[in-house]
């Protein structure tokens, strides 16, 4: 274990040295690496009712995004990321070949993210996957299957996917200019969709979850030059509150490093949660 968080280490300082970290150039102009990511999340909990008793957690995460044309048509593309969480470590990956007749058809088959998880999520080797709200986390993501998608600015996305248990799962999402999406599928007898409307600028939105076990809701807007946060989960079995999180952040851009410094407090914990999020 103590090799493997050297070896983490290494890669996420190695990374840094990086000056342009999308749209890379290889030496074979059918190649693209479109994008290196390395970030370092750290979470301080300030627990109310004990005062001495803060603890710390410390996530770091890699990655990189690249594609292979291989005609007009036909292309390979996929990402991987390894991240380090609490001395555990979890791989994300995906990898699929796709068709794409014209901007607007577009066929893909294997490891890929499904519509839902296209449509509300960020990509995991972002800043917003990386730095990902719990309601997002509970809309499917990576799954083995194929999707169709069709249309452009406004679009709709279909696909069949097996789960991790190996059941089939049935998803279709639909979206109006980014503004406006929708999402649902059904999973062994399990079913779920989501919702989510933003404005032009992405500094407000709204996404709502819904299954036939829990109903979430995260709300993200804009308080003078800070981010107001709203993070919440309701069980529909246990008919209580499963999650609650509110705070503020301020979210920085750079050229190279961007980041989030911010607080919160967690209902589930009764306490504060302190951040501090640097990534390329």
């Amino acid at each position: 274990m103590k090799k493997m968080i050297i070896f983490c280490f290494f890669c996420f300082v190695s990374i840094l040295s990086f000056s342009q970290i999308t749209n890379i150039k290889t030496g074979d102009s059918s190649v693209v690496v479109k994008k290196v990511y390395a970030g370092l999340l750290g979470t301080t909990i300030f627990p109310l009712d004990n005062p001495i008793g803060v603890t710390h957690r410390i996530d770091l995460r890699v990655g990189a995004e690249a594609t292979y044309k291989m005609n007009n048509y036909f292309s390979v593309s996929g990402f991987s990321a390894l991240g380090l969480s609490d001395l555990s470590l979890n791989q994300i990956h995906s990898l699929k070949v796709s068709f794409r007749a014209s901007d607007k058809f577009k066929i893909s088959v294997g490891k890929i993210p499904t519509p839902s998880a296209i449509y509300h999520r960020p990509s995991p080797i972002s800043g917003g996957g990386h730095f990902e709200p719990w309601v997002l986390a509970q809309i499917p993501g990576c799954q083995t299957g194929t999707t169709l998608e069709l249309g452009d600015s406004t679009s709709v996305k279909m696909g069949v996917f097996t789960d991790h248990s190996g059941k089939p799962m049935y998803q279709i999402g639909f979206s109006l200019r980014q503004i406006i999406t929708f999402s649902a599928w059904l999973e062994n007898n399990h079913y779920g969709k989501v919702f989510t409307v933003k404005n032009k600028k992405g500094s407000f939105s709204t996404t709502f979850v819904v299954t036939d076990e829990i109903m979430a809701n995260l709300l993200l807007f804009p308080v003078f030059r800070l981010n107001f946060y709203s993070d919440l989960g309701f069980s529909i079995i246990d008919k209580k509150l499963i999650r609650g999180e509110w705070g503020i952040l301020k979210i920085f851009p750079g050229e190279l490093l961007s980041g989030i410094i911010g607080f919160g407090y967690s209902q589930e914990i009764r306490g504060v949660k302190g951040y501090l999020f640097i990534h390329l």
